[in-house]
């Protein structure tokens, strides 16, 4: 299925020529690149040379974007692409407003107009995404591996290949559905609720088919690496040569993702039910490939500056895990909903799950074996476990009461009870088991509440 790019709702301002700054390449979302040459021709390319800003330091500007990452698209079509969408989050104003603030919080040189333009791509191509053509199982597939198609206002085809242009439209629309989510909460008045426009953490959606992660792992600065991120949940097979499941990760060299906003972290995992979920987490620095480039990243030149670059920010990952292990930073505009209890926001918990342990030792409901198993279960499988050993430990208190061990349980259950309904406040809606602090929220536009 296509997603048809002509939308009657325009940017209500001057249409900027491709030739002059701010124009066609800042309205799809990349920063003002100084000294970017003119587009000289109608056709253009909406790829990761002049659209997404992607310029490793030591790499040369191009004048004129390659049209081997999207094809040739008209400048019309450009504009249809970047255009909001009436009803979605693109045209909502006190999304784009929260977006603009998160961007000036993390020091991300995007305007308004430049989120506006990269959600309303974001949105059609998630659209085309989650709508694609039935596969053998009935679900919907992608055109290709790598590639969404939509619709010009003419009826003709456009066909989207996956690079950091797509990657950085989908983020800032992941992005937007956390900021929906804070917006909803506020409108309505519901106090206690958690951000859900996370600075330092996860997200989590469901992915039937893994379609989205099929398209982020196709773009071509897609590396894998090893993490320790949600490795009890992973839904394949792969192993990283370093020990662990091979994740993916994709870099932006400009640092323009939302949160951390070098990185882009993700990986397929297992639901509660069985069914497909994505788990994706925006990192200060990755580790991207020295070898890896762009289409339009050809020569010698080009070469030697990636590969510098790139081991630059493999040294900046790990002197970035070392400085972070154990602790989070957190600053006035921080929001910290990472994955675990036993860290992070939910750390009151694992402590009050400890001292439910130790009663109920102290009392004789639970023995030696039991506790250490009980401690690696709540670091490995989070906050259904936990409510799992807490029920297990209430049926024992009811044949074998213990005041002091009653009181701790029940302080568990009430701690529990109020972070949930803290942290999923409003996501709650898209059915995700909550496994930690993590984000809850749905890629699919036809989803948003």
């Amino acid at each position: 299925m296509s997603v048809n790019l002509n939308q009657p709702l325009h940017i209500n301002q001057p249409n900027f020529p491709a030739t002059q700054p701010g124009g066609a390449a800042a309205q799809a979302g990349q920063a003002p690149q100084n000294g970017a040459g003119p587009l000289q021709h109608q056709q253009i390319a909406v790829g990761n040379g002049q659209l997404a800003g992607l310029r490793a330091p030591l790499l040369p500007r191009q004048p004129v974007p390659n049209a081997q990452v999207f094809g040739q698209i008209t400048q019309q079509q450009l504009v249809d692409l970047r255009s909001p969408v009436p009803g979605g989050l693109s045209s909502k104003p006190n999304v784009l407003l929260r977006l603009e603030q998160h961007a000036q919080n993390q020091g991300t040189p995007l305007s308004r107009q430049e989120l506006r333009a990269l959600v309303a791509a974001g949105e059609k191509i998630c659209t085309a995404i989650a709508n694609g053509p039935p596969g053998q199982n009935g679900q919907p597939t992608l055109t290709a591996p790598g590639q969404v198609q939509l619709q010009d206002r003419n009826g003709q085809t456009i066909t989207l290949n996956s690079n950091s242009f797509t990657t950085r439209a989908v983020a800032w629309y992941m992005m937007a559905a956390a900021a929906n989510h804070d917006e909803i909460r506020a409108q309505a008045g519901l106090a206690g609720g958690a951000s859900d426009m996370v600075t330092n953490g996860s997200m989590l959606m469901k992915d039937p088919g893994n379609r989205l992660y099929d398209f982020l792992r196709a773009a071509p600065l897609c590396a894998s690496r090893t993490s320790t991120h949600v490795n009890e949940r992973v839904d394949h097979t792969d192993r990283h040569w370093m020990g662990g499941p091979k994740q993916r990760g994709i870099e932006d060299f400009n640092n323009l993702l939302p949160g951390a906003g070098g990185t882009l972290l993700f990986d397929k995992t297992r639901g509660a039910n069985g069914g497909q979920e994505l788990f994706v987490k925006f990192e200060p620095v990755g580790c991207p490939s020295p070898f890896k480039r762009e289409p339009q990243e050809s020569g010698f030149r080009n070469a030697i500056g990636r590969f510098f670059s790139a081991i630059g920010r493999n040294l900046g990952h790990a002197l970035n895990f070392l400085n972070t292990r154990g602790h989070v930073a957190a600053g006035a505009a921080a929001v910290v909903r990472q994955e675990h209890v036993y860290k992070g926001v939910l750390k009151p918990i694992a402590d009050q799950f400890a001292q439910t342990i130790r009663a109920g030792r102290a009392a004789g409901l639970i023995s030696a074996d039991e506790a250490k198993q009980w401690d690696k279960d709540m670091k490995t499988h989070g906050l259904p476990r936990v409510t799992t050993h807490l029920d297990t430990l209430q049926a024992r208190l009811a044949r074998q009461p213990n005041p002091a061990t009653q009181t701790e349980a029940s302080n568990l259950h009430n701690l529990m009870l109020g972070e949930m309904n803290r942290l999923g406040l409003i996501s709650n809606v898209h059915g995700i088991e909550r496994r930690g602090a993590e984000v809850h929220i749905s890629y699919n536009p036809a989803d948003q509440p």
